[in-house]
């Protein structure tokens, strides 16, 4: 339960990627929110990606630190992204951008990747009830 709940995570990240991010300057916290969350349960999320710079219409991503061999040719996520230039830039490639079943796969080879480089989360939390 607790890694298809990691997988929510995970795939929400992406999402925002997909669509353009539309965040507000680099502020010091931020927060996600999770629809159905269990009282209890640790979510965790991952950094694939790191913001280069970014429009109102969008965003140049490249690989976060430790994360290089997912992406690059023959990594688990090679299939879904490419990653370009002296600087790396990582485009999602468009055959996958709308596809939510490929989201999905992308978050789950994410979280595989994670868990057999022994990748630290970048922050976790525990569900608590609202009152």
């Amino acid at each position: 339960m607790k890694k298809a709940l990691v997988l929510l995570l995970t795939l929400a990240m992406l999402a925002t990627m997909v669509v353009g991010v539309s965040a507000a300057e680099n502020t010091a916290t931020a927060s996600i929110t999770i629809s159905n969350a269990k009282n209890g349960e640790t979510y965790s999320a991952y950094k694939l990606l790191d913001i280069e710079s970014k429009t109102d219409t969008a965003v140049i991503y490249t690989v976060a630190d430790g994360w290089e061999a997912f992406f690059e040719t023959g990594g688990a996520g090679a299939k879904w992204f490419t990653v370009e230039g002296a600087n790396n830039y990582v485009t999602i490639k468009e055959e996958y951008a709308d596809d939510p079943d490929e989201v999905k796969a992308i978050a789950a080879a994410a979280l595989k990747y994670a868990k057999d480089n022994s990748k630290a989360a970048k922050a976790s939390a525990e569900a608590a009830e609202r009152g």
